[in-house]
């Protein structure tokens, strides 16, 4: 007992450490002792609600939604994640956006995208809505197109998406050789015309969509 409780207020002093490290493998802890020991779970409650309440970054937010999860149930979570996408800063809400893996969020997603015009977040939800693969998604994420910074990301979360629907949208960008990413050193450069044709070839192997 004497043990765990030690433990335990290890945890706590950690996650509030000024170091992301230290407050993200904390935060990874807590959540799995919360699942191990019903015990500390009404102590790790108020920790991970803090948490989310007042986020200091998305690793140990994430992982603090993850807790609210386990201990107060889906909706809670989904509730709380949906409210942090309002925050202030571009990138601490892509890292939000980029842990979504329910199509549930997609609404939310549609309406962050009509409304967030910093970069970081538009990128992490166009890649999400196309991840998430829900047709709802495919009207938006077409009109992204246009948009020649986000193009290429709208082109792999069309081809993602799996609508085959999206290919007639496509095809008038088969012939625009625009660097695709900036230059690295990873291997040859890729084109807008290269990530057309593979999410043409792609999307040529997916069922039509029913919706």
């Amino acid at each position: 007992m004497l043990k765990r409780l030690a433990k335990f207020a290890e945890m706590e002093r950690d996650i509030d450490s000024e170091a992301r490290e230290t407050r993200g493998r904390a935060m990874h802890d807590l959540l799995i002792l919360a699942e191990r020991d019903p015990a500390i779970r009404p102590a790790a409650s108020e920790i991970f609600r803090r948490a989310v309440a007042t986020p200091k970054d998305a690793w140990s937010t994430n992982t603090a939604l993850h807790g609210i999860a386990l201990l107060h149930g889906a909706q809670a979570a989904r509730d709380a994640r949906i409210r942090l996408l309002s925050h202030p800063d571009p990138a601490f809400v892509a890292s939000i956006v980029r842990a979504t893996r329910d199509a549930i969020y997609v609404p939310a997603l549609l309406k962050l995208l009509s409304e967030r015009a910093e970069t970081p977040i538009r990128v992490a939800a166009i890649r999400a809505l196309g991840r998430l693969r829900d047709p709802a998604a495919l009207a938006v994420l077409v009109a992204q197109l246009h948009i020649p910074d986000l193009r290429p990301h709208t082109i792999e979360a069309l081809a993602d998406l799996s609508d085959p629907r999206a290919v007639p949208y496509l095809e008038p960008f088969r012939a625009d050789t625009t660097d695709a990413w900036e230059e690295d050193n990873h291997g040859p450069m890729l084109c807008v015309c290269d990530l057309v044709d593979s999410a043409v070839k792609r999307l040529s192997k997916c069922e039509p969509c029913r919706s």
